[in-house]
């Protein structure tokens, strides 16, 4: 099952935005920060090490780390996964 919820920010003032947009950034920067250090892995594990997450500088709390690091896992390795694909077929076809 899957649960999600729906927020509208129609009637949030501009401070409110403003942190909103900050937050996003900071968790944007961290996602890259992750994908650069998993990127040059062989092995990519699901589950993100304590070790790696200590890694990253930000002032975001635990959770949220761990939960861009998990995200970022996931985009690389399905991203490996399809670039593996590629080059199987393109073998195949030469």
């Amino acid at each position: 099952m899957i649960k999600s919820t729906k927020v509208s920010l129609k009637f949030c003032n501009h401070h409110r935005t403003e942190e909103i947009s900050v937050l996003v950034d900071e968790y944007k920067n961290v996602m890259k920060q992750f994908i650069f250090i998993l990127w040059g892995k062989q092995k990519i594990n699901r589950m993100v090490d304590k070790s790696l997450c200590s890694q990253i500088k930000t002032w975001l709390s635990a959770r949220m780390i761990q939960c861009a690091g998990k995200q970022a896992s996931a985009i690389v390795f399905g991203t490996k996964k399809k670039q593996n694909n590629r080059r199987f077929v393109i073998d195949r076809l030469l």
